[in-house]
C-alpha cells in the first residue's frame, strides 16, 4: 500500500505543485506578493490542526477508509513549501523566453510543459524526492483516516508487528531495514545526477 500511494501521490504533487507556481510565476508582481504571503501563511499553520478538518472532509466526500484519503493533500500540492520551490525555479526564467514561445503560437500550457518544466527540473526531482519521503513515512495520516488492516501502510503494519509480536525482533528489524533502504536506495539513485547539476 506504501508503493501505491507513493505512485499516485508523487506525480500528483508534482503537477499540482509545479502548475500553481508556474501561475504564481505569471502573476503581475504585486499579486505575486500577495500568493507569497498566503502561502507562507499556510505554511504556518501545524498539520495538528488540520487533522479534524481533514477527517470531517473525508467522511463526508466518503473517502474515509480509503486510499484517495492519503493522496488527497497532492491534489493541492502536498504543501505550499513545493509550490514556493517551483515559483522560485520558474521566476528565473527570463521573461523574453515565454514571449518568444508565445510568438510562436505556443499557448500557457505548452510554454508550462516545453519550456518552463525541462528548466526547472533539478527542482522537480528536489520536489519528488522530499514528497516521496513525506508519503512513504507517513504515520499518521494512515493511522487516522484508515479503519481497514488491509489498507495500513508500512509504518503503521511496522507499529502493529511491534505490538503483536515483540519478540520477533529479527522480523521486525526487517521490517524496519525494508523502510528504510528504499528512500536511501533512492537518494543514492540521485546523487550522480545531483552531482552533474552542482558542476
Amino acid at each position: 500500500n506504501s508503493l501505491l500511494v507513493v505512485l499516485l501521490a508523487v506525480p500528483l504533487t508534482l503537477l499540482t505543485s509545479s502548475w500553481a507556481g508556474f501561475s504564481m510565476a505569471q502573476l503581475p508582481t504585486a499579486s505575486q506578493r500577495r500568493w507569497i504571503v498566503l502561502s507562507l501563511a499556510v505554511l504556518m499553520v501545524p498539520g495538528v490542526a488540520l487533522w479534524s478538518t481533514r477527517f470531517f472532509i473525508y467522511a463526508w466526500l466518503g473517502w474515509y477508509n480509503t486510499i484517495l484519503a492519503l493522496i488527497a493533500p497532492a491534489i493541492m500540492g502536498t504543501s505550499p513549501f513545493f509550490v514556493l520551490m517551483f515559483y522560485r525555479a520558474f521566476r528565473r526564467i527570463p521573461v523574453a523566453i515565454y514571449e518568444a514561445v508565445r510568438l510562436e503560437g505556443a499557448g500557457v500550457l505548452s510554454s508550462w510543459w516545453q519550456i518552463a518544466l525541462p528548466i526547472a527540473r533539478p527542482t522537480a526531482v528536489g520536489v519528488a524526492l522530499l514528497s516521496f519521503i513525506l508519503y512513504w513515512s507517513d504515520f499518521v495520516s494512515p493511522l487516522l483516516y484508515l479503519r481497514s488492516q488491509r489498507l495500513y501502510t508500512l509504518p503503521i503494519a511496522l507499529q502493529l508487528l511491534q505490538q503483536l509480536t515483540p519478540s520477533q525482533w529479527s522480523l521486525l528489524m526487517a521490517g524496519a531495514v525494508l523502510a528504510t533502504i528504499v528512500p536511501v536506495m533512492l537518494f543514492l539513485l540521485l546523487q550522480p545526477y545531483f552531482a552533474r547539476l552542482e558542476n
